[in-house]
């Protein structure tokens, strides 16, 4: 114990350099930043925006329940008269066409789920609707036409079972400081979600995440091989190569500081805001430190060979074309 205090005392030392020197200060104010940025972000899942063919279950007794059912008077309202007729000649032509048959029904559905005369409580069979859906239909003219269209596609699948089936595929709106994508996008809001967080895990662990770093830390190194500084370390028992790894391990320590708290920030944002936990974006932590480590050991011993903090950075880059340059020449 004895032996590994002294490296112990130079790891701590240099993470308290990196406080004084406001490195970890800077590095923890712009993953605030990153994680500010993540905060307005809001996914809502939903239904597709138009039927499909894959959702009519029962096509022929849904055309003429439409038609000539008293209960489907407002579907026929809200439909138009014009959409009507042509569903009607759908449904009366000699021989009759499937797939006419099947448009003419989707325009008509369509049409009426976008309309906000769609449903009027005196019309609609209230035994058959969950009463939350009954009170959000009640206050749907408040509501955007995206989500009224929504609660209108569930109006009609609560009241036809028998003719209609929820859709196979989800879709999801897209939100960003209240700002709502005017189409929804054909992917689950899990999917996005899981999409936007392994975005900003890839931008840490990327050329941007680790030369920012590296680039406030090329001094570390450097500075220790200073006569007066390494006077005072080497009062201590401690071999060069020890303190040199010491003092790489110290400079790297805040590094898995500012990893941990934006990986925990976007664990926390996603499972308390928007109810998506995601436990497996901490796998990124170690991922983040070996990346970071692999580049940063050619920064520390260019810059002990060189004592120069400008040459180790510049090191560095040269090092990474390189290492990009081997991925793209084993990709062809």
């Amino acid at each position: 114990m004895n032996l590994i205090k002294p490296y112990l005392i130079i790891i701590v030392e240099a993470f308290r350099e990196a406080f004084a020197t406001k490195v970890l200060w800077l590095m923890l104010g712009i993953a605030t930043l990153v994680l500010l940025a993540f905060l307005p972000l809001a996914v809502e899942e939903c239904w597709p925006p138009h039927y499909t063919l894959s959702e009519i279950k029962q096509l022929d007794p849904f055309v003429e329940t439409i038609l000539t059912a008293p209960q489907t008077r407002a579907i026929r309202n809200a439909a138009g008269q014009q959409l009507i007729e042509q569903l009607r000649h759908a449904w009366e032509s000699k021989p009759k066409s499937s797939y006419r048959l099947f448009s003419a029904l989707i325009r008509v559905l369509n049409k009426a789920v976008q309309s906000p005369e769609l449903f009027r409580s005196d019309q609609w069979p209230a035994a058959n609707l969950p009463p939350s859906l009954v009170r959000k239909l009640q206050n749907a003219q408040e509501l955007s036409s995206q989500t009224r269209t929504q609660l209108h596609r569930q109006l009609l699948l609560h009241t036809f079972p028998k003719y209609l089936k929820a859709p196979g595929n989800t879709f999801s709106y897209v939100s960003y400081l209240g700002y709502r994508l005017p189409e929804p996008v054909s992917l689950p809001r899990k999917k996005i979600l899981q999409m936007a967080l392994y975005a900003i895990a890839s931008l840490c662990v990327s050329a941007l995440g680790i030369f920012f770093p590296i680039l406030l830390t090329a001094n570390v190194i450097p500075k220790t091989f200073h006569p007066g500084s390494i006077n005072l370390i080497l009062a201590r028992p401690v071999s060069r190569i020890g303190l040199y790894l010491a003092r790489v391990f110290g400079s790297a320590s805040f590094v898995v500081v500012i990893a941990s708290y934006v990986l925990s920030g976007l664990f926390l944002i996603a499972g308390i805001k928007m109810g998506f936990w995601m436990p497996r974006l901490f796998l990124c932590i170690p991922v983040f430190v070996f990346n970071f480590m692999v580049y940063y050991c050619v920064s520390a011993w260019v810059g002990a060979i060189t004592r120069n903090a400008v040459i180790a950075v510049t090191a560095t880059i040269f090092f990474w074309f390189f290492c990009m340059g081997l991925g793209i020449a084993s990709q062809q």
